[in-house]
């Protein structure tokens, strides 16, 4: 039985009543929302101590550089080296590393950089509540770093200064300058905090859920973009001249959409305790597809673009496809102007959206466009920007092979820039169906 109390008022005396109505209910089992990652929450210092893994460079099998961060309130963050190798067979270091590398916490990449908070000449401290870490670039430790990062207890601060890169790896111009890279190796600094979900499967089926509302809050805080051709004899891998096809900037994010046969619809593509069979030819080609991505990208910030166009694109790296959201429409109160586009100090923005909605959106939109490409081809022939249907499958059974799973956030900078962003919310929350 539910009391509903009404407060109301007398037209003849003004005085208050309070109405009570019994009103019959039944109880509905509603599940609870599910955090699947809060950025700024995760990440502040706290009481209980907190551990970040930061990764260099990372090839398996093959070297490996990296370091872990053990911080809390009560006292100085302690930075702990975890260098090694990584071959084809188990050993104590590649179990230690990928347990800690797929734990459900935040990492850092730094992808290609020279200057690395692993180094023994970063700084990091403790001061009030708040994580400094810093690590000075060419110049000396009171002048600008190559890279920082501050985890504040109501927001976290990225920033990078790709120039100390640049001064490292080609030398200084005449006017002690940096050149740009030339771009026939990728050579640029990434800062990247990324994170699996903290759930205990680490992804979120869609199929699973009614909403996965995604929120977001944050500013540019300084952008120094230079552009201007610089002078001097470049040695190899450097140019003279700014190229906006090689050298913007960015600040944006990924939230991968994986796929995977979770009910073994498809017979012979897993062994028999579960794993994923790895794939050949004498498989059925939807093996092919188990554990396969999307990389579904929102650009907030670059130095060329407004807002970044709706883009698709093969990704090298991992030989997978990335999808760009164009970002005033997947926000369109936005307006013409970007508003992470200028560095605005003291106004923050705040995004909010059903990222399911954009998710199912972008599955659909992607398999009409690669069933016309491949329409009357061979398979052999067949480009997939993201796996198909099984047979005769719905919307619904399509929808619920796909999750995500993780999240990465950050810089990418393969200009001459000093690029500070703040974020004081980033986080996504399901409701369960």
């Amino acid at each position: 039985m539910l009391l509903k109390k009404i407060n109301t008022s007398s037209s003849t005396t003004g005085l208050s009543v309070a109405l009570v109505i019994m009103i019959a209910s039944t109880s509905v089992a509603v599940a609870d929302p599910v955090t699947f990652f809060d950025l700024v929450g995760d990440l502040k210092p706290a009481t209980a101590s907190k551990n970040m893994l930061i990764v260099k460079s990372l090839q398996s099998p093959g070297t490996v550089e990296a370091c872990t961060v053990d911080y809390n309130l009560s006292g100085s963050p302690t930075i702990a080296s975890m260098n090694g190798t990584l071959g084809s067979t188990s050993t104590t270091f590649s179990n230690t590393f990928w347990t800690t590398w797929n734990a459900p916490k935040w990492k850092l990449a730094e992808w290609q950089s020279v200057f690395s908070f692993c180094d023994t000449n970063s700084i990091s401290l403790l001061s009030g509540q708040s994580l400094n870490l810093k690590r000075p670039g060419e110049e000396s430790v009171t002048s600008t770093n190559a890279k920082s990062l501050w985890f504040n207890q109501d927001s976290v601060t990225i920033g990078l200064r790709s120039v100390s890169q640049y001064k490292a790896l080609y030398g200084l111009n005449l006017t002690g300058g940096a050149f740009y890279r030339d771009g026939t190796i990728k050579d640029w600094p990434a800062l990247l905090l990324s994170t699996p979900f903290h759930n205990d499967s680490h992804r979120a089926p869609l199929g699973t859920y009614s909403s996965i509302q995604f929120g977001f809050t944050g500013r540019l805080l300084a952008a120094s973009i230079n552009t201007s051709n610089v002078t001097g004899t470049p040695p190899l891998g450097a140019q003279t001249n700014y190229d906006s096809n090689k050298h913007r900037s960015q600040f944006r994010m990924f939230i991968p959409i994986g796929w995977e046969d979770l009910s073994h619809t498809v017979s012979g593509c897993y062994n028999s305790d579960g794993s994923p069979v790895a794939y050949s030819s004498s498989l059925p080609k939807e093996c092919a597809f188990n554990g396969k991505y999307l990389h579904y990208g929102i650009q907030l910030y670059n130095d060329v673009d407004n807002y970044k166009a709706e883009s698709l694109a093969l990704d090298i790296g991992t030989n997978l496809w990335m999808y760009n959201q164009n970002l005033s429409v997947l926000f369109p109160s936005l307006g013409a102007s970007n508003p992470f586009k200028v560095a605005n100090p003291s106004t923050s923005t705040t995004l909010t959206t059903d990222i399911l909605v954009e998710a199912k959106r972008t599955i659909k939109m992607l398999e009409t466009k690669q069933n016309t490409n491949n329409a009357g081809k061979a398979d052999s022939q067949k480009v997939f920007y993201i796996p198909p249907r099984l047979t005769n499958e719905t919307d619904d059974q399509y929808f619920q092979h796909f999750s995500l799973s993780s999240v990465n956030i950050g810089f990418e900078s393969p200009g001459l820039s000093q690029l500070q962003f703040e974020i004081s919310d980033f986080k996504l929350i399901g409701t369960p169906n």
